[in-house]
């Protein structure tokens, strides 16, 4: 099998699957697969924002103090390989292969294999792959949601991470904060703590606490009168936590937020027998980089690529505006279908002059010409363009001297557009 029969394989499954209301099918999946979730050391990472972030931050962290760390995050950015890596390399193609090739060969004869998702087929893999690695320990992110989210089917993890958690998925996750966090906090397990990040709503504190409460879990927040900001630009950031001094270099005040929430979580993966020293998690936070969330692709002109795709994704993506000093802000901006479009782009409306409406870089890509009507109900100069390469180059030209350029509202988008200029 070659690489790209494997993703012709993978690509066959839905996106979503058939619904579910319980992991059964992971676990009949995973069982068929001699279970290699099951010799898995995990730090379990769930909600809405932030995942990817404290999830590197994490990674980088483990695999300075000298671990054999694996990292299982969604989406991928350029190619499919980069969601399951391995000390910070992708997954080897001709392993995938032969992982691929396994799957297929297990569910030959599987009479409900057309009701799996993308994402379990993925997750699967990833846990093969880490098994086969001797992984000492996985970063696991969740994809959507958390209780019923087939990550979910690993042991009680090292800790469990929440980010911050808002309105988003809310066709599959409930439309309410309460059923979203109940979601979310669904990963935690009987006797294994949970941090949660700082400045979630008071209802999703009172979920997430409530749970820990039942699987008699030690719950946490971190303090955030802890927090001494020295630094905080488009050029990082630099702050002091309960004494000790950090710096990062990915922007916005909410990497603080995810930074000392990774801090806290270290403390317990020590308690659990690794040895992680304040200069591993000094380092690790310091090099974490996730491409597309806050990105700086140039600096003259300032073009900025963040994946955020919800309304408090675009939020924080105002801080970074706001942070650059610059008079005026370009964007180009394409989202899909099942976010809330209107209340995301009302965050961002304030500081940028001129929006470039996209379309194309997904399926569910809502057409530009209904974002610009969106935009224009705000009173703002909004316009399609149907070429992504077109795009950018009539952004580039917009932007004067003291001007700058954010690419945002979709991960799929920033896929795309950090083609154009990475590669």
């Amino acid at each position: 099998m070659n690489i790209n029969e494997a993703m012709e394989f993978i690509s066959s499954f839905d996106r979503l699957g058939k619904p579910v209301t319980d992991l059964n099918r992971m676990i009949a999946l995973l069982s068929l697969l001699g279970n290699p979730h099951k010799d898995l050391k995990c730090i379990h990472i769930a909600g809405t924002n932030g995942k990817g972030s404290v999830a590197q931050m994490c990674n980088e962290i483990l695999i300075h103090a000298g671990y054999r760390v694996g990292m299982y995050t969604s989406p991928y950015m350029t190619h499919y390989s980069d969601r399951i890596r391995f000390n910070n390399d992708n997954i080897d193609l001709d392993i995938l292969c032969e992982i691929t090739e396994h799957i297929i060969s297990v569910l030959d004869n599987v009479e409900y294999k057309s009701s799996f998702s993308q994402f379990e087929i993925s997750t699967a893999i990833a846990f093969i792959y880490f098994k086969k690695m001797r992984c000492d320990v996985v970063v696991l992110e969740t994809g959507i949601g958390g209780r019923l989210d087939c990550t979910n089917v690993i042991n009680a993890p090292i800790i469990s991470i929440i980010t911050s958690i808002s309105h988003d998925h809310n066709n599959i996750l409930g439309s309410t904060l309460t059923e979203i966090a109940s979601h979310k906090a669904g990963i935690i397990k009987k006797h294994s703590p949970c941090v949660l990040s700082a400045y979630n709503p008071d209802e999703v504190v009172d979920i997430v606490k409530s749970e820990c409460e039942l699987c008699h879990s030690l719950f946490v927040i971190p303090e955030l009168t802890n927090i001494h900001l020295f630094r905080s630009d488009i050029f990082g950031s630099e702050f002091y936590y309960n004494g000790n001094s950090y710096s990062l270099k990915m922007i916005g005040r909410h990497q603080i937020i995810n930074a000392i929430s990774v801090i806290e979580a270290m403390k317990f993966v020590c308690d659990n027998g690794f040895a992680i020293s304040y200069d591993d998690i000094y380092f690790g936070i310091n090099n974490a980089r996730v491409p597309a969330r806050g990105e700086v692709l140039s600096e003259d002109p300032l073009i900025i690529l963040d994946g955020a795709h919800n309304s408090a994704g675009m939020k924080s993506l105002t801080d970074i505006i706001k942070k650059s000093n610059k008079k005026q802000c370009i964007a180009i901006i394409g989202m899909v279908k099942d976010k809330n479009v209107r209340e995301s782009i009302s965050q961002i409306v304030p500081y940028v002059s001129d929006f470039i409406c996209v379309e194309g870089f997904s399926p569910r890509a809502v057409s530009a010409d209904d974002l610009v009507k969106v935009i224009k109900s705000f009173k703002k100069n909004a316009f399609s363009v149907y070429d992504i390469d077109l795009a950018v180059k009539e952004a580039v030209n917009l932007v004067n001297d003291d001007g700058m350029l954010v690419i945002c509202g979709s991960l799929f988008l920033a896929s795309v557009a950090r083609k154009i200029f990475v590669e």
